[in-house]
């Protein structure tokens, strides 16, 4: 599957598994500005639909976070800002968004804007697999743990996200300590 399929289904994650919780948790306005900058998206109104994401996005509204990202990282109404999008699918990820982990680990997994860590992958997959376990999930993770060398690297990626589930804000700070694995993490 290419990059650009993965990010598309990605995006029906959003919906499917993080935007029905934050939905329910947020207030009506939240939701009315939101879906307004959905149906800009939805019209290509790319610059406008960013604007309003990310003004979304920097009151903390997850599913704003994770549009927000996807423009940065594809470039839709603005340059394209891979550090950005990776700064807004970790704070989306902080609030548990689960395809915000799964887009973080398909990123360490590929080495794509980041250099490849398949041990930090291995983790956030299974991050995302516990926080919705449901079969497609559950499948990524085994599939990304055929790509660790040895038993310790399963075991790193198993106590890292057993950090990740128990700290998820301080998931910026985890990510740095996994280039202790020996494995070059950005």
């Amino acid at each position: 599957m290419n990059r650009n399929t993965w990010i598309a289904a990605l995006l029906g994650l959003v919906a499917a598994f993080g935007g029905v919780t934050a939905r329910a948790q947020a207030p009506e306005d939240e939701l009315a500005r939101y879906d307004q900058a959905r149906q800009l998206y939805q019209s290509k109104r790319y610059g406008e639909a960013l604007q309003r994401f990310r003004a979304l996005a920097e009151a903390g509204y997850p599913p704003a976070m994770m549009s927000l990202a996807y423009q940065l990282e594809s470039g839709q109404g603005t340059r394209v800002d891979a550090p950005g999008a990776r700064s807004w699918y970790r704070a989306a990820a902080r609030r548990g968004m689960v395809p915000a982990f799964l887009r973080l680990a398909m990123m360490y997994q590929e080495g794509d804007t980041v250099p490849r860590n398949p041990v930090l992958a291995q983790a956030l997959y299974l991050v995302a697999a516990k926080l919705n376990p449901n079969r497609v999930l559950v499948q990524l993770a085994k599939a990304s743990a055929e790509e660790l060398k040895d038993e310790e690297q399963t075991r790193q990626a198993r106590q890292l996200a057993e950090r990740i589930m128990a700290q998820p804000q301080n998931l910026d700070e985890i990510i740095r300590q996994a280039r202790r694995l020996g494995q070059p993490v950005m």
